[in-house]
């Protein structure tokens, strides 16, 4: 939902953003660290017998990737009815959790472009003062293809990713400013 956590994970280590998710198969050890000021998250378990055959359903691989904004309201929807021992409440519960997986598989187009958006800003802010910061780096931590970021930067700032980092630098000279944020 919001911060940041480093995650270690038998596919590597990384780092899970809001509207990040990622998968742990069962036996898989994993560990995990706010790494920002304040994180706020959900998971999910499913631990049943035919968890395999859901992991192979679903087509799940355990490589960290953007997933659209939360279902906060079917997390809550379970965590309600998780108490209950009714078979109706399982089975609801089940349901939910299935349709988190389907939601978090399909992303909209307009929630990957807000992520490039949201990753490009954050990683600006936090290297813009780094001199060997490059597009081909940031393209790599957006997870999108140089060109692709190119398109969508120049589409919702209105000038190039590389004349954007120059603008900001330039502000900051300007009025000697040690960070800003867009």
């Amino acid at each position: 939902v919001k911060g940041e956590l480093r995650f270690l994970h038998p596919a590597g280590n990384f780092t899970l953003y809001a509207d990040d998710v990622c998968y742990l198969f069962p036996g898989d050890y994993h560990d995990v660290t706010v790494t920002s000021r304040t994180a706020d998250f959900f998971w999910l378990t499913i631990d049943r017998k035919s968890s395999p055959s859901l992991i192979k359903l679903f087509n799940l691989e355990r490589a960290a990737h953007y997933a659209g904004s939360c279902p906060v309201e079917k997390f809550l929807k379970i965590q309600s009815n998780i108490k209950s021992e009714s078979i109706k409440a399982e089975l609801l519960c089940s349901a939910t959790a299935y349709d988190i997986i389907l939601l978090s598989q399909n992303p909209t187009e307009l929630d990957k472009i807000n992520n490039i958006i949201a990753k490009f800003d954050y990683y600006v802010n936090k290297n813009f003062s780094d001199p060997n910061m490059t597009v081909e780096m940031i393209a790599k931590f957006c997870n999108v293809h140089r060109t692709t970021l190119f398109r969508i930067i120049r589409q919702d700032k209105k000038m190039s990713p590389k004349e954007y980092i120059t603008k900001l630098r330039s502000i900051c000279d300007k009025y000697n400013v040690l960070f800003v944020f867009t």
